[in-house]
């Protein structure tokens, strides 16, 4: 647990500061509690660290910052949600490409180890550890024209195992 007087500091301290993020503001609400959903803001690239630190299942240098059992929650499908593979499947905070039965996720071309944050109007950090690829999507996509699987399709073909690298 961490007392009130470290609580406004705590995530930096165990998470930004040892992955070298210098960028972050993270907001809270009214109570003082970060908005664990939203509300963080950083560059693509110290947003592309977090990415990194999943990938490589929470540890950082010689450095386990998240622990397994929380890793393993994380990338978890939830079973019984009643999910619809064509959209989003709901992990512990994280959306995933599977489903809890082991069928295919919503983003057909890429691996099913796939995972992703996603934020509001498009903002998207996608994680695929099959292909050793992190992506950072900032965008403004309002007219949600955006397509999730088109662009994973691309980057793929562009810079991963297949890709022109």
């Amino acid at each position: 647990m961490v007392g009130d007087e470290a609580y406004p500091g705590y995530p930096w301290t165990a998470l930004f500061d040892p992955l070298g993020i210098r960028s972050a503001v993270w907001e809270t609400d009214g109570a003082g509690t970060f908005v664990g959903s939203s509300y963080a803001y950083m560059t693509a690239r110290d947003l592309a660290r977090i990415g990194l630190l999943m990938q490589r299942g929470g540890q950082w240098q010689d450095r386990q910052l998240l622990n397994k059992e929380w890793m393993d929650f994380a990338l978890m499908p939830f079973a019984g949600a009643g999910v619809d593979a064509s959209v989003e499947v709901p992990g512990g905070q994280w959306w995933l490409n599977r489903t809890a039965d082991g069928g295919k996720g919503p983003w057909p071309d890429a691996p099913p180890d796939t995972f992703a944050a996603l934020g509001h109007w498009g903002q998207a950090l996608y994680v695929i550890p099959d292909q050793k690829l992190v992506i950072v999507r900032y965008a403004d996509d309002r007219d949600s024209t955006y397509n999730h699987n088109e662009m994973l399709k691309r980057v793929q073909a562009a810079f991963g195992k297949e890709g022109g690298q």
